[in-house]
């Protein structure tokens, strides 16, 4: 059940760090 959750956390921050760099890139084609 633990682990489960610590899957559950770890899946949603590797989806927010995968978003981040979506918007990271897209506001650095803007600047350019």
């Amino acid at each position: 059940m633990k682990l489960n959750g610590l899957v559950r956390v770890i899946s949603f921050f590797e989806d927010g760090f995968t978003e981040m760099k979506k918007i990271i890139t897209f506001l650095q084609s803007l600047c350019i």
